[in-house]
């Protein structure tokens, strides 16, 4: 998968002018593999949440499918069959990209008191 192009990146902008677009790698050893990411609005963002916390505590499948669910509604490059296609391949990918998404998303954002 090849890194998104600055084309690419102004596409999906003008696509999604309301959303963080960024391109995000992920390497493992066979290779390195790009994807284009938008940052979920917040319906997704709540969606994603609610699935999360509906979870039973030990539920790890249902956990990772919301996860999956979210990676996949935010990937706009490679195409959506060929993200499926690598999931299947590489399940543990989805679990990688929340990582980027929750940043998007402003869930690692850091809250400062000032008087």
């Amino acid at each position: 998968m090849d890194e998104p192009s600055d084309a690419d990146i102004n596409r999906v902008k003008a696509e999604f002018p309301n959303r963080e677009v960024e391109k995000c790698s992920l390497t493992d050893r066979s290779g390195e593999y790009w994807f284009l990411l938008t940052s979920p609005n917040a319906a997704e963002w709540d969606k994603f949440q609610t699935e999360l916390s509906t979870c039973k505590e030990n539920d790890i499948t249902a956990k990772n499918k919301a996860v999956y669910k979210l990676a996949l509604a935010q990937i706009r490059q490679p195409d959506r069959k060929t993200v499926i296609e690598l999931f299947d391949k590489k399940p543990g990918f989805p679990l990688n990209l929340i990582v980027p998404l929750r940043e998007m998303a402003g869930a690692d954002a850091e809250a400062h008191l000032k008087k």
